[in-house]
């Protein structure tokens, strides 16, 4: 009887030894887990983004009008640049050139485009899109069949990352977002495509003008 105790003492024993050296089951996986790393993303500043087709964020807005010959004296751009300060603006400008008004640019500089919209912000572009003309324009531009095509060539040929490592912003567009300013590239029914570069601060710089404006109006009423 004696001999049966201490054996059974000894088979708990190794037993309890064997639970502190065993994981629970929450700790046991059947699949190691793979290592996951973080998806590659844009290092490039708004000092680094691309020009395309001379056009580039940070550009002073003498810079920008100077690729558009006779702009600075037309009523509608001079008329933006008078309305900038103050509200509703508070240092934005909205500005779009059409082929219809600056022939020469868009025979030479701007072919193949059929509209330029840029922002400027403090006398610098903050924001422009260049829209492509497409397959069924006459002349008639390249045909792309969906976005990651438009995004690859646009890697390409402004040395951007690859299309890939652009996030989808909806079915025909990605967006390409890096230190300070994003990059947003779509296409449309009729073949053709855009691109848009944004600093990413200057709307929130403007909002928190518009916000300290408000509260002056506020403090400043008198019944």
């Amino acid at each position: 009887m004696g001999r049966m105790f201490v054996t059974l003492l000894a088979f708990l024993f190794l037993a309890l030894t064997e639970l502190g050296q065993t994981p629970p089951l929450s700790q046991v996986s059947a699949h190691p887990q793979a290592k996951t790393e973080n998806p590659a993303t844009c290092s490039l500043t708004p000092a680094q983004a691309p020009a395309i087709r001379g056009i580039k964020l940070g550009m002073s807005t003498e810079e920008l009008l100077a690729l558009f010959p006779g702009s600075s004296y037309r009523p509608e751009i001079k008329q933006a640049l008078a309305t900038a300060e103050g509200y509703p603006n508070y240092g934005v400008v909205d500005l779009t050139f059409l082929p219809a008004g600056y022939a020469d640019a868009f025979l030479r500089r701007f072919a193949g485009v059929r509209q330029i919209d840029g922002k400027l912000f403090d006398g610098q572009v903050a924001q422009f899109r260049i829209a492509y003309i497409g397959r069924e324009s006459r002349p008639s531009g390249p045909l792309w069949h969906n976005v990651e095509e438009f995004v690859s060539k646009l890697s390409e040929s402004l040395a951007l990352p690859a299309a890939r490592d652009w996030q989808a912003n909806g079915e025909t567009s990605k967006i390409l977002k890096c230190n300070g300013f994003e990059i947003i590239a779509s296409i449309y029914n009729e073949g053709g495509g855009d691109i848009m570069l944004r600093n990413t601060t200057y709307m929130d710089v403007k909002k928190g003008r518009a916000a300290v404006d408000e509260e002056k109006q506020r403090r400043e009423f008198k019944p």
